[in-house]
């Protein structure tokens, strides 16, 4: 299932579509910057939920859009929305998984435990 989301990701190379960042965060995203799970590139694409995006490789929700109270947008620069206590345990979880299925099925154990 890696291969899975790394090819969709393949996909949008190149493109400039409301599920490609780079329409919206070009330069944004520092260089070198890496996945707080599974420590790729950071490449993220769109979630359902506006101004969420997630990992293209393993699901973690990154916030890309930050906002004043009065709505003006003060920055794009992707921070994670995992609790940085839940980092270290996501993150094995990653290394120990075969497949995508059962980084999923481990990350739910994780969160039923808490």
């Amino acid at each position: 299932m890696k291969e899975i989301r790394e090819y969709r990701f393949k996909l949008l190379e190149g493109t400039v579509s409301h599920l490609d960042l780079r329409a919206n965060t070009e330069g944004e995203i520092p260089k070198g910057s890496t996945c707080v799970i599974c420590g790729q590139p950071l490449k993220i694409g769109w979630t359902i939920q506006h101004g969420v995006a997630e990992c293209v490789y393993c699901g973690a929700p990154y916030q890309v859009y930050h906002r004043d109270k009065k709505g003006k947008l003060l920055s794009r620069v992707p921070t994670s929305l995992i609790q940085p206590e839940a980092i270290a345990k996501f993150s094995e979880a990653w290394k120990q998984s075969e497949d995508y299925g059962e980084f999923r099925q481990r990350c739910k154990e994780i969160n039923e435990a808490e």
